[in-house]
């Protein structure tokens, strides 16, 4: 996974399964930014050396760079060392996530002749397989997929040791409480807001709860609403101050949210440990007689503390030591994107969650995203017959009956893939079976779809370069343009090469759809470009508002010497619409 958390939890479990022949592939340099135990790489060349010396495993983040360049370049590298020669079996953990935007990526791994096989890894694997009815090319990998029959191929035996949902007791809340008020106070906005909420706040301006929020944000007044009528109703039976009990409460994808709940939670519940886990680390706030305490750039209000939990790499193992420095008290874990996958908050020792308040009725049509949400399942294979004997039966309060069954069906239908399915090839239709679920999949031309109205084309340069006799001066010309427009030199990929073999030697190389080739006739390319979206053809990422993309485009392919090179630029408001939708995204 693409988290800090995700991946130094999976680290702690490979080297304790493999021990030190891992390599792990990242970009931190530093030594104090490695993982210890692992023998390192920050490129390709070095996790070469490293599988010339001996590892048999290599690890890397599941990010953009590691599926467009990275996997498949190490392949290749792979594929024509005699020194290593080997065969290469692909591991995708969380592969719902990932699969969907990478589909022509993995069909390329795939087709290198090293690669022996692919496995996927999914506890919601419906957004894996694509429609039987599809005809795009690259789709046809995803149509039939073989799920593998554990037992048989891996010996590994099927267990009924796991806690579902359907093991749990539940309750729907009425929803006959009020309402918060949709405006965040000022003071509220002053401790926890991000910097654009709190210049509004300053200029005058309100800064309100999402009913409902664009994106994947969510109705938050329904869930703080919700939320905090439920804290209070189970302050003194479920939930006691003076006793230990532990309690998932997760919040919507908006950090404010979370920090929100651990607000109310800690005014309900004067003696409680809240742990938060997003973006911002692994947090524990409690309320405190010693007043205020400013830790990492967190001010709390006065009376509660706030800090940063001391790195471990299972979560689980971080919980058990707050409840050990603090016991007696109930513990509440919070957050979002950081608590939806991979990370397990359970172990034996902890126990299981008592009460769980859950409210996500945006993703009704997601029940895959609602049943990752789920972190209050567990596996309790390897556990002892003593702690088995203290499974609780989860009480879960939700908002509404609809939710409780999206889950149970979803469930049931996963279930149903492994006991009876596996050992097979199956289609989307087979796996996804009477489960009502909006597949989501956004092609990448229409992930940035929300942010065109806030983007503009702010220019597009046109420089002619004629029998090659102003080449450099032209070139000097577009460097110009575009290092004042984006403030850092043209360079790298973003300068268009020419080829240096080839039948298309000593012409540039471009791309507008992924593939690098020659571009030819200006004035249509001017036309395909004029009928682009404005976000279209640009490496877009959060924090970054101005664009520039350099083509080269020849008047006629059998000449070399007559092209126009273009400059197109474009521009994203700095606004916190645009920051709402970079949240709805993963955490980076």
């Amino acid at each position: 996974m693409n988290t800090i958390k995700s991946n130094l939890q999976f680290f702690e479990r490979a080297r304790a399964k493999f021990g030190e022949k891992i390599c792990v592939f990242n970009s931190r340099g530093k030594k104090k930014d490695q993982a210890e135990g692992f023998l390192h790489a920050t490129d390709v060349v070095g996790v070469k050396k490293h599988l010339k010396t001996g590892a048999e495993i290599v690890i890397m983040c599941a990010h953009p760079k590691r599926f467009d360049v990275s996997i498949i370049d190490l392949l290749e590298e792979i594929e024509e060392s005699s020194k290593i020669n080997r065969q290469v079996i692909i591991h995708i953990d969380e592969a719902h996530a990932y699969i969907p935007a990478y589909r022509d990526k993995i069909a390329e791994m795939n087709g290198i002749s090293i690669t022996e096989r692919i496995y996927m890894y999914s506890a919601t694997p419906f957004s894996i397989w694509c429609s039987e009815a599809s005809v795009h090319e690259t789709e046809q990998l995803f149509k039939n997929i073989y799920v593998v029959d554990n037992e048989k191929e891996f010996r590994v035996t099927k267990s009924d040791k796991y806690f579902g949902v359907k093991d749990c007791q539940y309750r729907i809340v009425p929803q006959e409480y009020p309402m918060i008020d949709p405006i965040i106070s000022p003071d509220f906005v002053g401790r926890w807001g991000n910097s654009k909420q709190r210049t509004a706040v300053r200029e005058g301006r309100t800064v309100s709860w999402m009913n409902p929020g664009p994106f994947d944000i969510g109705n938050e007044i329904d869930l703080l609403s919700h939320t905090g009528y439920t804290l209070k109703m189970l302050n003194g039976t479920c939930i006691k101050d003076d006793s230990f009990s532990f309690n998932f409460v997760p919040g919507f994808c908006r950090k404010l949210t979370h920090y929100k709940i651990m607000e109310m939670i800690l005014e309900i519940y004067p003696s409680a440990l809240v742990v938060l886990i997003n973006g911002d680390g692994t947090l524990l706030f409690k309320n405190d007689e010693d007043g205020v305490v400013i830790d990492d750039g967190i001010t709390p209000p006065p009376g509660i503390v706030g800090s940063v939990i001391p790195a471990k790499n299972e979560p689980s193992e971080q919980i058990e030591d707050c409840i050990k420095k603090f016991p007696g008290r109930p513990v509440f874990i919070t957050g979002f994107h950081c608590v939806g996958m991979s990370v397990t908050f359970i172990n034996e020792r902890i126990g299981n969650f008592d009460n769980v308040i859950y409210s996500h009725e945006h993703y009704m049509d997601r029940p895959d995203v609602q049943y990752q949400l789920c972190r209050f399942l567990f596996n309790y294979t390897s556990w002892s017959l003593e702690g088995q004997a203290r499974i609780k039966k989860t009480k879960l309060f939700l908002s509404s009956r609809e939710l409780l069954q999206n889950c149970l069906d979803y469930e049931k239908q996963v279930d149903k893939i492994d006991t009876e399915m596996s050992g097979s090839v199956l289609t989307r239709s087979e796996v996804v079976g009477d489960v009502k679920v909006k597949m989501k999949k956004v092609p990448e031309e229409r992930r940035f779809d929300p942010l065109e109205s806030y983007a503009k084309i702010v220019g597009l340069k046109r420089i002619p370069v004629l029998d090659g006799e102003n080449e450099e001066e032209a070139l000097e010309q577009v460097k110009g343009i575009y290092t004042r427009f984006m403030g850092k030199e043209l360079k790298g990929r973003a300068l268009p090469k020419k080829a240096e073999s080839g039948k298309y030697s000593g012409f540039h190389h471009c791309s507008t759809t992924g593939k690098k080739e020659v571009l030819t006739e200006p004035r249509k390319f001017k036309k395909i470009i004029d009928n682009w979206k404005h976000t279209s053809n640009f490496a877009l990422k959060r924090g970054q508002y101005k664009y520039a993309r350099v083509y080269v485009v020849y008047d006629d392919i059998g000449n070399k010497g007559d092209y126009m090179w273009f400059v197109r630029m474009m521009e994203i408001e700095d606004t916190e619409e645009v920051d709402r939708f970079w949240e709805s995204q993963e955490d980076k």
